[in-house]
């Protein structure tokens, strides 16, 4: 699970899609999503792969980017001005563009073309919609023009959060296959359109799928234990970028930055907000 929205999370966004929450829970007619019928690639839409060891920025206030040092930055979809993805594609940094795939932020330009029958519970915590990732003949055209408009302002790749939400109290009976089948779907989709595409969390998935992803991005797995997971990645040289947070985590220890090295992880420090990046390894 991501804990990013309360970057993006709006006032205000009680009023849409208010019945969400209410909707009785009945089992989907047969969804078109099929992972045996999607083509995948190890190595990317461009035929590269984003070293480890690629140092990398995440700031998910919208605007303007702050001058850093890096290999790639990840921003906000929406907030983030198609002027500012041209610049900091021209000074040579990889730009991905953020997404919720798997919930609905209820404050996005495209809220209203959820239909109601995708939607379940309310996540508390973020104030967000789950929705029924098996849907993909609903879901899908409502993502792809996301991706659309991600590869339009110029990205090179994509972060779709919470691609593993079978965990959750969503309202629906979801599974890991589930998962699977929806984050395969989506990477094909980021294919079509020469994008990059990233694992988020999710560390029991990689196995399944360090085949169709691009390089991956995780939260707290050194504070929580679980980096080692993303070994697949590191296995098929493939980038593993890490945010460890200032409430949890006060600097990175130089055992921290070895152990990360070994681990072929590029680990940044920012605030929970995702305004402010404050330290780096590599």
């Amino acid at each position: 699970m991501s804990s990013t929205r309360q970057a993006i999370a709006a006032v205000g966004t009680l009023m849409v899609l208010a019945t969400a929450c209410t909707a009785p829970k009945v089992a989907p007619p047969a969804s078109t999503l099929s992972a045996s019928n999607t083509t995948t690639t190890a190595r990317g839409a461009s035929g590269t792969v984003w070293s480890p060891g690629t140092r990398w920025a995440w700031f998910l206030g919208g605007g303007d980017v702050p001058d850093t040092n890096v290999g790639i930055i990840d921003v906000d979809l929406f907030e983030t001005p198609i002027a500012e993805v041209a610049r900091l594609e021209a000074s040579g940094i990889h730009t991905v563009c953020y997404l919720s795939a798997g919930t609905l932020e209820q404050d996005r330009p495209d809220a209203q073309d959820y239909p109601e029958e995708i939607l379940g519970n309310t996540w508390n915590e973020w104030n967000e919609v789950f929705i029924d990732i098996r849907r993909i003949d609903l879901l899908g055209p409502i993502l792809e023009s996301r991706l659309d408009l991600c590869a339009r302002k110029g990205f090179s790749g994509v972060e779709p959060d919470n691609i593993d939400t079978y965990g959750e109290n969503t309202g629906y009976d979801l599974t890991p296959d589930d998962a699977v089948a929806f984050a395969t779907w989506f990477a094909q989709a980021a294919h079509t359109r020469g994008l990059m595409v990233a694992q988020k969390n999710a560390p029991e998935l990689a196995p399944e799928l360090v085949a169709t992803f691009d390089f991956a991005i995780t939260e707290d797995c050194f504070e929580d234990g679980w980096c080692e997971s993303m070994a697949p990645y590191r296995h098929e040289g493939k980038a593993i970028l890490d945010a460890e947070y200032t409430d949890r985590m006060d600097a990175l220890a130089p055992t921290l930055c070895a152990e990360a090295a070994d681990l072929g992880i590029s680990v940044l420090l920012a605030d929970r907000d995702l305004t402010t990046n404050l330290e780096r390894c590599p």
